[in-house]
């Protein structure tokens, strides 16, 4: 036997035989990465709504949020304004009512009271003892710095 077998050639491609073929498979492999690429696109879209989404329903209860702390602290401020104005409402009263009671009222506070005393005016002569057994005008004596007690006289 003889051992004279033909084998037929391979066919060889061309070098620009070669190149289209890459180039096709690379096309291929790019339109596959792009539909891929493509579908990631969408679901991060769709999760980029659905943030959105959240972000407003957050955005929409923080300003519920602040608007309820808002309302808490102007309450809360407004009774601290009325518990004020009603004791100084009720200071006002008792003033009032005392005024009304012809001036026999009792208050306590601070203040200046301006008082007019009109009155008889006298020399504040009398009779004296001086240590010295003296009789003077109702002054001390500046030589001897003693005082004196004053007997009778206006």
């Amino acid at each position: 036997m003889s051992a004279n077998h033909s084998i037929s050639p391979t066919p060889t491609l061309t070098q620009q035989q070669t190149a289209l073929a890459v180039t096709i498979g690379t096309q291929d492999e790019n339109a596959h990465d792009l539909e891929t690429v493509k579908a990631s696109l969408e679901a991060m879209n769709a999760d980029l709504d659905s943030v959105e989404t959240d972000t407003d329903s957050i955005r929409t209860t923080l300003k519920s949020f602040n608007s309820h702390l808002d309302n808490k602290l102007f309450n809360a401020h407004l009774k601290k304004l009325e518990a004020g104005f009603g004791r100084g409402v009720e200071v006002l009263r008792r003033f009032s009512a005392a005024g009304e009671e012809k001036g026999k009222g009792k208050g306590k506070g601070e203040g200046e009271v301006e008082v007019e005393v009109q009155g008889k005016e006298g020399k504040g002569e009398g009779r004296s003892v001086w240590n010295d057994g003296g009789v003077g005008n109702g002054y001390e004596d500046p030589t001897e710095g003693s005082k004196k007690r004053k007997r009778g006289g206006a």
